[in-house]
């Protein structure tokens, strides 16, 4: 393999005029700059890119931190990135912590020591200050609520305010005993699962509804995560007659549950999910959800990541990304009318 001394001596130039070329220098003359190129391309000279990146101060590579991948929603949010990743000439690294703070650190650190131009987290484990500390290193985009005092930009819908028009969407249905499904602290260290609850409790406050903390449980995000917190819920509570889910897959599991408790949905109890993921369409009765529209988020922080990049300035702490509640089987056939 040619090494960029070999292209010099043959160019007869020097490694640093082939280096220039490289890296688009255009001061050096047209004629040197165009026989550099007929060498190159004629020797099949590959560059270590890079060597040539970090000399230009870009790698060209997002990190991507996200703690599953298995979940269709974080899936979709990384397709929106990846496309726009793409179209502004980045490749993407997707990054699977689990929730691990350490490895997460490891990864802000991969762009702290330029090894990637920015971090997109889709979640994190990490603290404000320890955020901030980042933040004054590298560019950071969130799509996830960032705890408090976070000087991190954030992309994103208003979970809260979804989950109150779910619950406002259900008592127009006529439901009257509403239940909440939330994620755990364990499974998800973000404070959205604050955010959603808080919908919860503030809508069947303003509802004037009856209220019992009983009817709140919490959940994962597995596959199997629903279905035993949907029977204590039924067992400690036989009068409700709604269930929101803070995702899908709780939403699909406790519509199997409560079909196998002798429920019928939505007839006896109505369920909803949020994702708007393939769990709300596999399902039978298939799901109602909250649809975050995940490939647009994903899309849009990408580029609001690559302004940041290319300015250094950050243009918008938050982007809020209209969220929309998806009429499906798994809440009365009327409600479907009621917008």
């Amino acid at each position: 393999m040619p090494s960029i001394r070999d292209v010099a001596k043959k160019a007869n130039v020097s490694a640093a005029t082939v280096s220039r070329v490289l890296n688009n220098n255009k001061n050096v003359k047209e004629e040197t700059y165009e026989n550099v190129l007929k060498v190159i391309e004629e020797m099949d000279y590959t560059p270590n890119m890079l060597g040539v990146n970090l000399k230009n101060g870009s790698n060209m590579l997002i990190v991507v931190i996200a703690p599953v991948i298995s979940n269709p929603f974080y899936s979709t949010l990384v397709d929106g990135i990846e496309n726009c990743a793409a179209y502004h000439g980045y490749k993407i690294l997707t990054a699977v912590t689990n929730g691990v703070m350490e490895k997460e650190i490891e990864y802000y650190e991969m762009a702290k020591n330029k090894l990637a131009d920015g971090v997109l987290a889709l979640t994190s484990a990490l603290d404000a200050e320890t955020l901030n500390k980042y933040a004054e290193k590298i560019p950071i985009i969130r799509c996830t609520h960032n705890p408090v005092g976070t000087n991190v930009p954030m992309v994103g819908i208003d979970d809260e305010q979804a989950i109150y028009d779910m619950v406002n969407y259900l008592y127009k249905c006529g439901r009257r005993n509403i239940a909440y499904m939330g994620i755990s602290k364990e499974a998800e260290s973000s404070i959205t699962p604050f955010y959603r609850e808080s919908g919860y409790r503030n809508a069947i406050k303003e509802l004037g509804l009856p209220f019992d903390s009983d009817m709140i449980a919490y959940s994962g995000y597995e596959y199997f995560s629903g279905l035993v917190e949907s029977e204590k819920l039924i067992k400690a509570h036989p009068e409700i007659d709604a269930i929101v889910c803070a995702t899908d897959i709780m939403a699909f599991n406790a519509i199997r549950t409560l079909q196998f408790n002798g429920k019928h949905v939505p007839s006896d109890v109505a369920v909803s999910g949020f994702d708007n993921s393939t769990y709300s369409l596999l399902s039978s009765p298939k799901i109602t959800s909250v649809d975050q529209a995940n490939y647009e988020t994903g899309y849009r922080a990408m580029e609001s990541l690559y302004r940041q990049i290319s300015t250094g300035k950050i243009e918008d702490k938050v982007i809020n990304i209209p969220h929309r509640i998806v009429k499906r089987e798994s809440t009365d056939s009327n409600c479907k009318k009621i917008n």
